[in-house]
């Protein structure tokens, strides 16, 4: 039975084409995050036993402050610190620091974005176990099957383990074969007290042992929030509902670990899902709780908390699923989604014959692109991405708090526009006011020990002075801008003083995954539907083929369909960064040269508005190019999963080539094209566009060949 709960959750498409994504989004961010080649220099050894004394010794003085206030040796506070003293003095005695340099490992456990994605994936696994047979109708006659009741439900929640098991193993495994491609890991048999962040950790583990730790509380997490999902299924039957259910978990447990608390030792923090996925915090130090007048740590109290609550859960759902009943309605939410559904129905243009509706035809483009929006379903992947898309823009381009680029900003604003000669005045007079204050240093330093001024004019000197040492970092950057607009100047070529911090931040943008994922997502079934049989029968492909126009026009308006939602989403997708971005930074000067932003450079006449529209533009045909590759790749293989793993290959293989050193790949790369503004100004667009364009147009050619055959 639990063989055959497997291949039923496994027959899902959806579930397939969602773990693509996911794979994908984080293959991207390990690439980002292992970026970071320099190894880890583990600390001396008398450096280590200063740092685990120091604990010791504040140990020992808690006791003697708890003797003196007469606190007795059986309470928890003094348990407390004779727990942790043992702890340390073992850890004291067994760690031996290395002296070999520590290579990747900081960095992996570093990396919990994995987490997100582990707990997405679980949340669309968990919804489908036992709501499939409620959704098909099938659920009344399997309960009263032989063994169709308590016998089911233990296999469901057998086979709801074993995938979410599954999930999390792959997942952790992907990442941990791009951090040992990208930057490699040293020996794992160095102490876990080696990496800076786990000096302090109690436990006497290696960095491999503590591997395997992190894997066994990512598999815990993973496997109560699974069946904390399913038990939620049982009680609503509605998929929406479930996964709203399931983020809402998720996102309790998010703010319980993410958010930042006026103790930073409250228990919320280190005592949830996502701290017992990660382990960094929990292992960090050791951390304890007061149970019953008995020294918990947290570790053991989690895992103990997680066995009681699945064997609770799985108590309810074995009761739910025996005695069957109907789903809990919640009279306003289903008001609310048939409003909704009507709304869809009214704008597809279905007909109901009570209402009167009169069906127009929309033409074949209207038909395909509704097809791609609705007819797959994908309209909520799409959303939820966009959704994802608003708050990582949120997070990511925050307003610019620090004094240097207040600085740089007042000097920039001061001197906005073409250079002319009362800017250089105004440059001469800045530096020789801040020499003057570098070079009265040791003299005030001589008068001041020689009584020769006051402790009052030497301290407000030495401000003045501290000013004007932060300012000279800032005023050297403005200073190199200077020399660049006169060396342009030189080549014919014309550069202005233009704070550039915002135009920078715009043109540099990285690489947008959840675009990418969207188009994946959304193209990939662009000729795929077709070939899709829920019947022995096959696909309606072969039936369309056959029709008026179900090759050439249907074949175009597929195509055609591509590019306009392409163009569109891509629209969409920068001009949230675009919004974003304006509205926290100051955006001055839109027609003065693109030369006049720093790091922007060969971009000859053209003004910063033209170089705006030049980068947009082209990120459009790239994302467009993208999405007639996967439109040619889902008519050629007829499978949506086939066609996302084909075009992954084909566009970030090579980025994972130029990551790991391969220079023919550095600027060949989709990654780098389709953040057009290095490849650009590299002068190595035009040559990536020829060859996308022509790989593009050749597998068009062939999907077509294919289709009209």
């Amino acid at each position: 039975m639990m063989r055959a709960e497997i291949r039923k959750i496994a027959g899902y498409r959806f579930l397939w084409i969602l773990m693509a994504v996911l794979l994908v989004l984080n293959f991207l961010l390990c690439m980002e995050s292992a970026s970071q080649p320099e190894p880890t220099q583990p600390r001396e050894q008398t450096r280590y036993l200063a740092a685990v004394e120091s604990v010791i010794d504040g140990a020992y003085r808690n006791l003697s402050e708890f003797t003196a206030m007469g606190i007795g040796t059986d309470a928890y506070p003094y348990a407390y610190q004779i727990r942790v003293i043992s702890l340390y003095e073992y850890a004291k005695e067994s760690v031996t620091m290395p002296t070999e340099p520590i290579t990747g490992w900081q960095a992996y456990f570093e990396y919990d974005a994995v987490n997100i994605f582990i707990f997405v994936m679980l949340i669309a696994v968990s919804a489908f176990v036992f709501t499939q047979e409620e959704k098909s109708g099938f659920m009344a006659i399997l309960r009263t099957t032989h063994g169709g009741r308590t016998k089911t439900a233990f296999a469901k929640i057998a086979a709801l383990l074993l995938m979410s098991t599954a999930v999390v193993l792959i997942f952790t495994a992907e990442t941990w074969i791009i951090f040992a491609a990208r930057v490699g890991f040293s020996d794992a048999d160095v102490p876990l007290q080696a990496l800076p962040f786990f000096t302090r950790t109690p436990y006497v583990w290696s960095v491999g042992e503590y591997l395997a730790v992190t894997v066994i509380g990512k598999m815990a997490a993973g496997m109560i929030f699974s069946v904390a999902v399913a038990a939620i299924s049982l009680f609503v039957y509605n998929y929406p509902l479930i996964y709203a259910g399931g983020m809402g978990i998720f996102g309790a447990n998010y703010l319980l670990y993410a958010l930042q608390y006026q103790d930073s030792e409250h228990p919320l923090k280190h005592l949830n899902l996502l701290a017992l996925a990660t382990g960094n915090t929990l292992v960090q130090r050791y951390r304890a709780l007061n149970v019953f007048g008995n020294v918990v740590g947290y570790i053991p109290f989690l895992l103990s908390m997680i066995l009681v609550l699945f064997v609770i859960l799985s108590g309810i759902i074995l009761f739910k699923f025996h005695g069957g009943g109907h789903a809990v309605q919640i009279p306003w939410l289903n008001r609310a989604a048939a409003a909704i559904r009507r709304g869809i129905d009214m704008m597809c243009q279905k007909s109901y014959a009570r209402r009167g509706i009169r069906i127009r035809p929309s033409g074949f483009l209207g038909t395909e692109m509704r097809k791609l929006l609705l007819s797959t379903r994908m309209i909520w992947v799409l959303a939820a991405l966009l959704l994802l898309k608003g708050y990582l823009s949120v997070q990511l381009y925050t307003p610019p708090q620090s004094y240097t680029d207040a600085v740089y900003r007042e000097y920039m604003d001061a001197l906005a526009g073409p250079m002319t000669e009362e800017k250089r005045q105004y440059l001469s007079d800045e530096r020789a006011q801040i020499n003057e204050y570098m070079d009265r240093a040791s003299e005030m330093e001589r008068a001041y020990y020689a009584e020769e001024i006051t402790r009052r004019e030497y301290t407000e000197f030495v401000q003045e002075y501290n000013r004007m040492t932060a300012r000279e970092a800032v005023f050297a950057l403005v200073e190199d801008r200077a020399d660049f607009i006169d060396a342009m100047a030189a080549e014919g070529y014309e550069a202005w003083f233009v704070y550039d911090t915002g135009w920078k931040t715009l043109f540099l943008t990285g690489f947008d995954w959840t675009l990418y994922a969207a188009i994946l997502v959304l193209f990939s079934a662009t000729f795929a539907v077709e070939y899709t049989s829920q019947t022995s029968g096959g696909g309606f492909a072969q039936i369309l083929r056959t029709t008026k126009h179900g090759r050439e026009r249907t074949s175009r308006s597929k195509y055609m369909a591509a590019i306009l939602l392409s163009a569109a989403l891509a629209a969409v997708w920068n001009a949230i960064d675009a919004a974003r971005i304006f509205s926290v930074y100051h955006m001055p000067m839109w027609g003065a040269p693109a030369a006049s932003v720093n790091q922007i450079t060969g971009a000859g006449h053209w003004t910063i508005l033209h170089l705006l529209l030049a980068v947009y533009g082209l990120r459009i045909v790239a994302c467009v190019l993208l999405a007639l590759l996967l439109a040619a790749f889902s008519c050629i293989m007829k499978k949506s999963i086939s066609a996302i793993a084909a075009v992954a290959a084909l566009t970030l293989v090579p980025a994972l080539l130029a990551g790991l050193g391969v220079t023919a790949f550095f600027r060949m790369d989709y990654i780098s094209f389709m953040r057009v503004t290095e490849m650009m100004l590299q002068g190595e667009y035009g040559n990536y566009l020829a060859v996308a364009g022509i790989a593009c147009a050749g597998t068009l050619a062939c999907a077509e060949r294919m289709w009209r055959r």
